[in-house]
């Protein structure tokens, strides 16, 4: 069963706060706001707590219950039911579930604009180098000489594109199959997501969506009154698919259970900077660690996401320079002689 977006997960946590603190019934409340809701996961969540027996059982339960729901979600309000502040916690869940929709929204205008220039620019080349070199060799064939230089160079690499296009376009169709089969299987679509994670996602921006999923999480958990090291432990399950995180968090544990202080176990482990860590330290002094570890996190997302700003405004005028090159050289080289040729001739 597919589970619900971050930003269902952000809406549902309003809704059921509001109804909550209305005194209102879920499955009733969730009746009267299910209009608003058209994807498969909310009407199958509304179907679940409408035919739900029973209503007496605690929130994080019948959430469990559901399947739609991820581990951190449903753990994280049972930690909530437990503290007595249930009201706060599906607030916090709120916002994190929200910044996390979009961040997944910048990550992916982050790829997909890149890849639409890149195949657009490549099948500007593919045309350039298979369907118009050859006629000018033609051209220069009954004119009694042929292309030399650069223009060869791409002519023989157009030769060879048409006579290896059968494996080509059978290589991408078989490509463009797995990829739509691994986005419409949930289980294959988790498993590609975290062998993704486990080899790229300790590193640059991928390394800072980790650290800003594990600062969010560890704010919500410490502030319904989670000790540090209980509080990790909840927060590793959002970067479970992330081994070089994985990894920092178990090193930061190791350290916590030495009796060390948490704000030098996250140095430590290289999970925040020397800044970051004493301004937590601060914070526990005055009873704020997850209001600074929140900040931290908003920090952590407002930088990434200016560097992919950064990164999408110089990508784009990058490939056009290097697509206007290509085609440039190659039809001066190919022009210039002919204008030689016939020059002569006249």
């Amino acid at each position: 069963m597919k589970k619900l977006s971050p930003k269902n997960l952000s809406d549902f946590c309003l809704e059921i706060r509001l109804l909550l603190n209305a005194d209102i019934e879920i499955s009733e409340g969730l009746a009267m706001l299910c209009d608003g809701h058209h994807n498969k996961a909310s009407k199958a969540l509304f179907d679940f707590f409408c035919g739900c027996t029973d209503c007496d059982a605690p929130l994080s339960d019948r959430l469990t219950a559901s399947g739609l729901f991820p581990q951190y979600f449903t753990d994280t309000v049972r930690l909530g039911e437990k503290s007595g502040k249930l009201d706060e916690t599906l607030l916090n869940l709120s916002k994190y579930y929200k910044r996390r929709s979009l961040l997944s929204d910048n990550l992916r205008s982050a790829v997909t604009y890149p890849l639409i220039l890149f195949v657009a620019m490549a099948a500007v080349v593919i045309v350039l180098v298979t369907q118009v070199l050859p006629v000018f060799n033609e051209i220069y064939a009954q004119l009694g000489t042929q292309m030399t230089g650069f223009a060869v160079s791409l002519l023989n690499a157009g030769r060879w594109l048409m006579a290896t296009q059968t494996v080509i376009l059978s290589a991408l169709a078989v490509f463009l199959v797995v990829g739509i089969a691994v986005y419409l299987i949930p289980p294959a679509r988790r498993t590609a997501s975290r062998g993704f994670d486990a080899r790229f996602g300790g590193r640059g921006v991928l390394g800072r969506v980790s650290t800003t999923k594990l600062a969010s999480a560890m704010s919500i958990a410490i502030s319904s009154g989670l000790d540090p090291l209980r509080a990790l432990d909840l927060a590793e399950s959002v970067c479970h698919g992330s081994g070089n995180m994985c990894r920092r968090i178990k090193s930061c544990r190791e350290h916590i259970e030495c009796g060390e202080a948490l704000e030098d176990c996250l140095t430590k482990a290289h999970i925040f900077s020397v800044r970051e860590s004493r301004l937590i330290s601060l914070a526990r002094s005055a009873g704020s660690a997850g209001e600074v570890l929140m900040e931290i996190a908003s920090e952590t997302e407002n930088k990434l996401t200016h560097e992919l700003d950064a990164r999408l405004r110089g990508l784009g005028p990058a490939m056009l320079i290097a697509v206007c090159i290509v085609v440039g050289l190659t039809l001066l080289s190919v022009m210039l002689p002919m204008i030689g040729i016939l020059s002569s001739l006249g």
